[in-house]
Formats: C-alpha cells, structure tokens, sequence
C-alpha cells in the first residue's frame, strides 16, 4: 500500500516539469489524480502515461487565471470521488526583465497566475476540504522568495506572496485539520526555466567521482558544513566539534559554564591551537566535556573556512612570510605557521590520524546517523524535537528502512507517513 492508497489531490500545472513530475508520483504512491492545465494535448497524455504505469488519474483543462476554471476543478475532483484529500499548487508563469523595463502587464500576468490563481485555488479548495474533514495542501514557491537575483521582480514577489498566504491559510484552518505548506525549489530542468534562463538545456548538477584518497565528498567535509562551523575569519575545532556532534551525530554537548572563556585560535601564528585547548583542558570539568566534541574539530582543522585543504595555518606574525596579488588586484601578505595536527581520540577510547579515519568511525554506526537525520527532520516539519513518547515510533521507523541501508528518501517517506507527522489523522 502507497502512501497516498486512494487520496484525492489536484495537481495544476501537471502537464510538464514540477507538476507532472508530481502527478506521477502521487499515482505511483495510490492516489487518485486530477491532472490539470492548460495544454490538452500535453495533458491527456501525462493521464495515459500514469495509468499506463497503473495508476489512476483524469484530465481537467483549467487556466487558473478564469475563477470559473477553478472553481470547476475542484468541483470535478468532489464529483467524480466524493471528496478532496490534497492538492498541490504548481502552475505559475516567469517573466525575465529589468525592474526598470517591465510592464503593467508583465507584472499583472505573472502576479495573477502566480499570486491570485492561488488565492482562488486555496478558496475552493480548502470549502471542499471543509467537507470532508480535512486536507493537506502544498503550494510551489521558489528559492526567489527567499533569495534575490537580477530580473525577478514580479516573479519573486508572487513566490513571496505564496509563501506569506500560505503561512496565514495554515494558521486559518490548522483547527480543521487542514495542513498548508510550502515548498522552495531552487533551478531545476524544466521547460519554464529553460525558457526563463534562456538555455537549450540547464546547466544541472552533475555527480562528479571524488579521486581515490580525496578528503573530500561526503556530508562531514562538504564546503557547507565547513563553512558553516567557522566564522569567517578563522576556525575553532570547539565550535567545529560541537555543531558536527549536535547537528549531524545527535548527540548535543551541555554549554560551557557563563564563567569560562571561549577557546580563540592565536592569529599570530605563536601558538597551536592543541597548545591553547591544552591549557583550557586543564580543569577536570573543562576536560571531561570537551573530550566528547574537541577531537572531531581537530580532524576537520585540515579545512580552513571556506572547505580549502591546508596543511598549515595561516598567521600574521610567526612564521614563514608569503606575499603577492590576489585575483582582483590586491596585495596580500600571511605566514605559514604550524602543521596541522588532525589526529585525535574519541571519548570512546577509538583513535584516528585523519578525517578519512574520522569519517570511517563515524560510518560504522550508520542507525545513529539515521537516527539524528528522523530527529532534525521531525523538528523542521513540525517544530517540536522528538518527545521521549515518540521515541519507539523513531526506532520502528529506523527497522522499516534499514534493509536498504536508511536512505534519505526513505528516511523522509517513512516519517511523513508516521504518526509523529499525522498526528495520528489520516
């Protein structure tokens, strides 16, 4: 059994891209499918291909910019099931111009098909939810609501729109049982955004083999994550430690006491930073905690902020001088100061001389990992972190997906079709 066995969800925009993509899924998982746009001929083709697959769908020619259209479009979905269980709001339109050469149309057109189209959608949508005792919906934004780039005035100000409606609808009818979310997608193939960029094809992310004995590759060193753990001017295997053991191993170190100072890398270059934990160590409290997070920092301090590999830190007084112009022009001047030292041992006795033997630890105990992903998860879906009641629930889940090695996907599948993200409903 799917996850969606004979749920009724309206997919608009479902001829091409995101929308048939999902349409296509949502078969696959059980449902039952109203495959609607405005291209027919795209449109009965996208139903033949899912049943074809064996899943089961119908074609309703809607132009979310007529009210009727809409209003007719979920009226069928009632008609011919007897209720709507979800629908996911994807058609939109993007109009690429300077904000200096659009137009009253230009702006109307995205706005109305992207912004007041949803409005009517939700409408009609959540009164035939209402009647039948709840709903989830999901409304297509776009990483433009969050991020600004050149040309996407109206466009990101319709996917702003979408995500502010849908936070209001959600608090609306959250009492009815009917969910409302959002979802951001960043660049994706499609044939709106090849013609939106104005590529033949978009440039798309590419699985690139690491070299064999690559410290890259991987969740652990990825640039991001490196990135993140630093603060942009230097690094700190205490700050480093401590985000990787909360964020990615679950296991969160207590915060250090108001009265003890922060551990600071020395910029001159005079002093280790194993020479200055060493000193902050030397009291038996600071010690027994930082020997649960402090050795994972220093296997990553073979990164510098930005993810670069580096062998020695860089300083400003000690060492040896390096000097030169960058890429823009400017002078620049450093030292390169002591080697770095990225070998440590875990508070659990095992040791290790690099963050290739690091990440080997930590990969043998792939359920912790797993574990950690269905916590974070659970938090960014519904807000609250795991409660000890849910704990068995958490383990049950982990059983279900670990004959395949608790892939991501299934991971999420798993927790969206859980009690802990229903709330028990249906």
């Amino acid at each position: 059994m799917g996850l969606l066995e004979n749920k009724v969800i309206i997919v608009t925009g479902a001829t091409a891209g995101i929308g048939k993509a999902a349409a296509q899924y949502f078969a696959r998982e059980g449902a039952k499918v109203i495959v609607a746009g405005r291209r027919e001929k795209l449109g009965t083709e996208a139903v033949q291909e899912i049943c074809a697959q064996g899943g089961e769908a119908i074609w309703v020619r809607t132009d979310v910019c007529i009210e009727s259209d809409i209003q007719a479009l979920v009226q069928t979905a009632v008609d011919r099931y007897g209720r709507l269980d979800g629908s996911f709001n994807n058609a939109a339109v993007a109009i690429a111009k300077p904000l200096i050469e659009l137009s009253n149309e230009d702006w109307d057109t995205v706005l109305n098909t992207n912004l007041k189209a949803l409005f009517w959608c939700l409408k009609y949508e959540v009164l035939a939810m209402l009647q039948c005792g709840g709903g989830s919906i999901v409304n297509c934004a776009s990483i433009g609501a969050e991020r600004a780039g050149p040309a996407l005035t109206a466009y990101s100000a319709s996917k702003g729109g979408i995500v502010a409606m849908s936070r209001t609808v959600a608090t609306e009818y959250a009492e009815k049982n009917i969910r409302v979310n959002t979802i951001n997608p960043g660049t994706i193939e499609t044939e709106m955004a090849t013609a939106f960029w104005g590529f033949e094809q978009v440039p798309a992310m590419r699985k690139v083999a690491v070299p064999l004995g690559s410290p890259f590759g991987g969740l652990l060193t990825q640039a991001a994550v490196l990135k993140v753990s630093a603060n942009g001017t230097n690094t700190s295997p205490v700050v480093r430690g401590a985000w990787v053991m909360e964020r990615l191993i679950g296991q969160p170190p207590p915060p250090p006491p108001p009265s003890v100072p922060a551990v600071e890398p020395d910029i001159r270059g005079a002093k280790t930073i194993r020479d200055l934990m060493a000193l902050h160590t030397k009291e038996k409290s600071c010690a027994s905690c930082h020997a649960k997070f402090d050795p994972v920092g220093l296997a990553l301090e073979s990164f510098d902020i930005l993810g670069g590999w580096r062998t020695r830190y860089r300083g400003i007084e000690e060492g040896e001088r390096i000097t030169g112009i960058d890429r823009a022009g400017h002078d620049f001047s450093y030292t390169l100061s002591a080697n770095v030292d990225p070998s440590g041992q875990l508070i659990d006795g095992r040791t290790f001389n690099d963050v290739h033997a690091l990440k080997a630890i930590l990969a043998a105990n792939p359920r912790q990992l797993a574990r950690n992903l269905l916590h974070q998860f659970t938090v960014y879906a519904t807000g609250t972190p795991v409660r000890y009641s849910d704990r068995r629930e958490i383990e049950s889940l982990l059983d279900a997906c670990e004959k395949d090695g608790y892939r991501v996907r299934d991971l999420m599948l798993a927790l969206v079709g859980s009690e802990i993200f229903t709330g028990g409903g249906k």
